[in-house]
C-alpha cells in the first residue's frame, strides 16, 4: 500500500480503520478535498453506489469537515488516527463552498460536476441480474463519465482481462489461456446440472466453445484447485485470435428449487426486469426463495416461490407484481408446466421497506465472515432467518 500511496487520495494511516462506516467517510473526505481526481476505483460497482448513498446523508458533516480541516469529533475511530488524519487536513473554504454548491443541485450528474477530470468509475461487473446498480451509477456519472471493469477474477486467480473496456455494454473479458486451465460446462435451457449429473468427458475445452452459447467455468490452477466448479455461468460472445471472449452471466449457485422445480436467478431476473419496464416504480433491489424456508412449513403444502422486492415509488398492485408470474409462464417452458401440474403455485411478491436491503447488507456483515468489500447481495435466500428477516420488514 505504501508503494501505491501516491495515486490515492487518502492517507495510509485510513486503511487501519476496519469499520465499513467510518472507512467510508475518511475516504469520502479526502476524495471530496481533491478536486483533481481522474479514477474513482473500488471493487464492485454496489461499493460506489454504497459510498454515494452515505455521501448525500452526511453531505453537512463533510462540507463541514472540508471547510474547517478537521474530521468531526463523532467519528468512531481512534485517537491515534484521528491525530495523524487531522494532521494532514488543512481547512479549505473555497473547495468547501464548492462543493456545497454541487450538493445543493442534486445528486444526479454529480460526479462530473464535483470531479471535473474525472474519467472513469472501475468496479467488478457482478452479473445482469446487478444491472439495476449500474443503472443507479450511471444516474450519478451521467453520460460522459463510463463505468468500467478491467479484469475478470476471483479468490481464485486472475482469469481475463476487458480489452474494450470504454465499449458500452456489459463488459467482455478475454481469457488469458496461461493464468490457469479451464474447461467448460455447458449449460442447455439455462439449467444447471447437479454434481452427480456431469460426465467428465462431456467438459470443453476452450477451442470447442461456439459462439453465443453459455457456459459454466471449471478450473484447475497451481494452487491446487482441480476442476474446481468456480460456480461462473458465461456466455462466449467472440474471440481475441484463439482465446475466447466471454460475457459473466450469474452465478450457477444461485439457484431456486422448489419441490423439485429450479429456476436460475438469471431466468427469474429476465421475468422481473421485463416486468419492472412496465411499473410506476423503480426497481431497487430484490432477492427470492423457496417456501420450504417460509414460516409455519407452509412450502410443504403450498410449494411455491417468495420474491422480495425494494422499489423506489408507490406501493404496487397485486395485479402489477403478478407480470412477474405471468412472463416467467411465457419465458420458461418447464415453469409453465410444473405451474399445470399443481407442482407449484405462483411467486408470492412481497415489497419491502425502503432502505431495508440496506439493512440486511448491514445485518450479514455483522453476522458473517463477509467482508464489505467482497459482499455480494444473496440473490436466493437459503435459510429461515434470512426469509423471516425480510417478511419482518415488508412495507405495509
Amino acid at each position: 500500500m505504501t508503494l501505491f500511496a501516491p495515486l490515492y487520495t487518502s492517507p495510509v494511516i485510513s486503511m487501519q480503520v476496519k469499520n465499513e462506516f467510518e472507512s467510508q467517510y475518511i475516504h469520502t473526505l479526502f476524495g471530496l478535498r481533491d478536486k483533481h481526481i481522474t479514477v474513482i476505483a473500488t471493487v464492485f460497482v454496489h461499493n460506489f453506489l454504497g459510498m454515494m448513498r452515505r455521501m448525500e446523508v452526511f453531505q453537512n458533516d463533510l462540507v463541514n469537515d472540508i471547510r474547517r480541516g478537521r474530521i468531526k469529533d463523532d467519528l468512531n475511530i481512534s485517537e491515534h488516527v484521528r491525530a495523524e488524519l487531522n494532521a494532514q487536513l488543512t481547512p479549505t473554504p473555497e473547495r468547501a463552498e464548492e462543493i456545497k454548491n454541487e450538493f445543493a443541485k442534486g445528486f444526479k450528474g454529480i460526479i462530473p460536476r464535483l470531479w471535473p477530470d474525472v474519467k472513469s468509475i472501475s468496479g467488478l461487473w457482478s452479473g445482469s441480474t446487478n444491472e439495476m446498480y449500474y443503472k443507479e451509477a450511471k444516474a450519478l456519472t451521467g453520460p460522459d463519465v463510463p463505468i468500467v471493469s478491467f479484469i475478470y477474477s476471483a479468490s481464485e486467480g486472475f482469469m481475463g482481462s476487458n480489452l474494450e473496456c470504454t465499449r458500452p455494454g456489459p463488459p467482455r473479458y478475454t481469457l488469458i489461456p496461461d493464468v490457469m486451465f479451464f474447461e467448460f460446462l455447458p449449460i442447455v435451457n439455462d439449467r444447471i446440472p447437479d454434481l452427480d449429473e456431469i460426465n467428465p468427458r462431456e467438459l470443453l475445452l476452450s477451442e470447442q466453445l461456439e459462439l453465443n452459447k453459455t457456459y459454466e467455468v471449471i478450473i484447475t490452477n497451481s494452487s491446487g484447485f482441480y476442476r474446481f466448479r468456480l460456480g461462473d455461468v458465461v456466455r462466449v460472445v467472440g474471440f481475441y485470435q484463439q482465446a475466447p471472449q466471454i460475457e459473466f452471466l450469474f452465478r450457477s449457485g444461485q439457484n431456486l428449487n422448489v419441490n423439485a422445480v429450479k429456476i436460475s436467478e438469471e431466468v427469474l431476473f429476465r421475468a422481473l426486469r421485463e416486468a419492472a419496464d412496465r411499473w410506476s416504480s423503480t426497481l431497487k433491489d430484490y432477492t427470492a426463495a423457496g417456501s420450504q424456508f417460509a414460516p409455519s412449513h407452509q412450502g410443504l403444502l403450498d410449494p411455491h416461490f417468495l420474491l422480495f422486492l425494494e422499489l423506489d415509488g408507490p406501493v404496487l398492485t397485486e395485479e402489477q407484481t403478478g407480470l412477474v408470474d405471468d412472463i416467467l409462464l411465457q419465458q420458461d417452458e418447464e415453469y409453465a408446466t410444473f405451474r399445470k401440474l399443481g407442482s407449484i403455485a405462483k411467486i408470492r411478491v412481497y415489497q419491502v421497506q425502503p432502505g431495508a436491503f440496506s439493512r440486511f447488507r448491514a445485518h450479514l456483515l455483522a453476522t458473517t465472515d463477509v467482508t464489505a468489500d467482497q459482499f455480494k447481495m444473496p440473490r436466493v435466500l437459503k435459510s429461515s432467518d434470512r426469509v423471516d428477516w425480510f417478511l419482518e420488514n415488508v412495507r405495509n
